[in-house]
């Protein structure tokens, strides 16, 4: 089988994508090797990317036909893999890079893949940092090689980010469940839709190119929570919350910022439309939640918030 080289592949994204492609392509997995890999097809190759000496000891003798780049998030990442890489055997470099690169004050949602590029607060350093990366990318390497795709949210097993499994404790606990008074909408793609989209994008049915990948749908917050419960099967105990009059901020009890993040999927649609129902995306999530639900822990700052609403709302 050819090989593929997967940069992370120990938590959440790489774990599904190194599922997905290892029946498909010999793969090494790259990282600090702070986690093991108990996969005996998998070689697990351990070094920090930011160290370039480091990398270019342990590459100097591999080839890869294909690079799945999960945890390049600057142009210094991006720089040490490649100056690291023998360029010459690689056939195509799929770099997971966010939505977070759109500007929001320019244009309206959804984004399309030429949207005007520019993040902003609090998201701007990480969504920056991806935009330079992305031009690095294209800089470097031909355009035959090069496979770039904009994700909104990411959601399912494994997700290690407080989102669904913060809603999951909350109802599980039959805790008061606070949404922000707002009409923002949100867009979602589940973790193994994307490593589906990454094989694809190796196997060459998703062209060169910058995609945007998600769900065809975005969904307003409360409607979110809605499909959360149809998928474990209890109800919320939902308030909204008016911030203004509060004085409260979303992500002091939400998972999510009161912004929309829509992004157009219909250039990746045409090639690929493969779509998982997000409610049996959630029940999967839920089946994860509950063998990790005693070592979730909520931060401080957002217990605090939840005590300052109950007394506030009842």
């Amino acid at each position: 089988m050819l090989k593929c080289l997967i940069m992370g592949g120990s938590y959440f994204i790489g774990k599904a994508v190194l599922e997905t492609l290892k029946d498909h392509k010999t793969c090494y997995v790259l990282n600090r090797g702070t986690r093991s890999i108990d996969d005996q097809d998998v070689i697990h190759l351990k070094s920090d990317r930011k160290d370039i000496d480091s990398m270019k000891k342990l590459l100097n003798t591999y080839t890869f036909d294909y690079v799945v780049d999960i945890s390049g998030y600057d142009v210094n990442d991006v720089d040490i893999l490649l100056d690291s890489l023998n360029l010459e055997s690689l056939k195509t470099y799929v770099f997971i890079s966010t939505a977070a690169v759109y500007d929001i004050t320019k244009g309206k949602t959804p984004y399309k893949e030429t949207s005007a590029l520019g993040s902003n607060p609090p998201y701007h350093i990480y969504g920056n940092n991806k935009i330079e990366a992305e031009m690095r990318l294209k800089q470097r390497l031909n355009k035959e090689q090069l496979v770039i795709f904009r994700p909104p949210y990411v959601y399912g097993p494994y997700n290690y980010v407080l989102r669904e499994r913060m809603m999951f404790y909350v109802i599980d606990k039959d805790l008061p469940l606070y949404i922000p008074l707002s009409r923002n909408y949100i867009q979602f793609v589940y973790v193994y839709d994307l490593a589906l989209d990454i094989l694809k994008a190796l196997e060459g049915v998703i062209p060169f190119g910058i995609y945007n990948v998600g769900s065809k749908e975005a969904m307003t917050f409360y409607e979110w929570v809605s499909l959360i419960e149809k998928a474990i099967g209890k109800k919320a105990r939902l308030t909204f919350v008016n911030d203004e009059l509060y004085h409260t901020k979303p992500t002091d009890y939400f998972p999510f910022l009161s912004r929309d993040v829509h992004v157009d999927v219909t250039k990746i649609k045409s090639y690929f439309s493969h779509q998982t129902d997000i409610i049996k995306g959630l029940e999967q999530a839920y089946i994860d939640y509950k063998k990790v639900k005693e070592e979730i822990k909520i931060p401080d700052k957002v217990l605090d918030t939840w005590m300052k609403l109950n007394l506030l709302l009842g």
